[in-house]
């Protein structure tokens, strides 16, 4: 099993056109920490006001070196993902949201999921 340090900084790539969309900057639990919700990207201004994620269901594959998307259309504001809710705090810096008990630390597990790539 991976954790969440294998992850941060890997870039997310679209697969339509190539592009990346940004590095990874922390993950995302659902409420009762056994599924990850969302990937963060961090923020596109430099006031750090407007916060990016991902939802993990668009997450078409976990490489070694990239995650992959379809399209940079599912980059979102947090409030536009459901249960992306307790963030494993290694990016740090991005509040409004709770850590839960046993989600932090580099210790905290990102559940990938079955299929050949990591993702259902």
């Amino acid at each position: 099993m991976r954790t969440v340090r294998d992850h941060i900084n890997k870039p997310v790539v679209t697969t339509s056109d190539g592009r990346k969309l940004g590095k990874i900057r922390d993950l995302f639990f659902d409420a009762k920490l056994t599924r990850g919700a969302a990937v963060y990207l961090g923020t596109s201004d430099v006031l750090g006001r407007k916060k990016l994620m991902i939802d993990r269901d668009k997450v078409r594959t976990v490489g070694t070196d990239a995650w992959l998307v379809d399209s940079a259309d599912v980059v979102v504001a947090p409030g536009q993902i459901v249960g992306a809710r307790y963030f494993a705090g290694q990016g740090g810096g991005h509040g409004g949201h709770e850590r839960g008990p046993g989600s932090g630390g580099m210790t905290a597990r990102f559940p990938m999921g079955g299929g050949a790539a990591g993702m259902k």
